[in-house]
């Protein structure tokens, strides 16, 4: 399991790591860090793309964001690399570290369960830390799971129609995939890699259609 962290403290960090490896039931947890040196010259936005480059990449498997990032050019809102993450890939197991729980609240967009009142995560010994860690490891594990296995399902969905090309059985293939990216970043999906295929070898007007068919059969599900 990997778990991305962004935070600007070095000690909440190391706090982070000892309360999860304390209360999870899963060991040996690889952590990938994402807030540079603060003397380091390096622009906010560059930040962001290396969280969202490991989401699409599959390098990590979730993340903690600190609610408030201070770096000595430049601030921040965890508030807004969450909600960058939500927009390529809803389902992905993020959750915000916070002070100012109402504050973070009245942000409608992020779910309250979503949201970690730090002075309680951080705090090894109370009994809520070690559930909130186990909420959050079992979110994780959930995750993959579900991912994998739409993975599996769209894998099969493709077989399926190599032996027996049917607009009914790429249909299924459309279908799995949009529930897919929820959980996984895709940026050319096996439909449109078919159909690519089909429009080398048909015209224009008998592709549109095979798309119509398609999206009627989902539909009708």
């Amino acid at each position: 399991m990997r778990i991305g962290i962004l935070d600007d403290s070095e000690l909440e960090i190391t706090q982070m790591e000892m309360v999860i490896d304390e209360h999870s039931k899963i060991k040996d947890i690889e952590y990938t860090y994402f807030f540079p040196f603060k003397e380091i010259e390096i622009e906010k936005d560059m930040v962001k793309a290396s969280i969202l480059s490991h989401i699409i990449e599959e390098t990590i498997d979730a993340i903690i964001i600190d609610e408030s990032i201070v770096h000595k050019y430049w601030n921040m809102k965890g508030s807004e690399i969450f909600l960058e993450i939500e927009k390529i890939v809803p389902k992905f197991p993020s959750v915000i570290l916070t002070n100012y729980t109402e504050q973070t609240k009245e942000n409608r967009n992020i779910d309250s369960d979503k949201i970690y009142f730090k002075k309680i995560f951080l705090d090894i010994s109370d009994n809520q830390s070690a559930e909130l860690v186990n909420n959050f490891i079992r979110n994780i594990i959930n995750y993959i799971e579900i991912k994998k296995k739409l993975e599996s399902e769209r894998s099969t969905a493709i077989e399926k129609y190599i032996n027996n090309p049917t607009n009914e059985n790429l249909g299924d293939i459309l279908e799995i995939e949009s529930n897919l990216k929820l959980y996984k970043y895709i940026n050319h999906s096996e439909v449109e890699s078919i159909l690519d295929k089909e429009y080398n070898k048909s015209n224009l007007a008998d592709v549109l259609k095979l798309i119509d068919s398609i999206e009627r059969i989902v539909d009708d599900e």
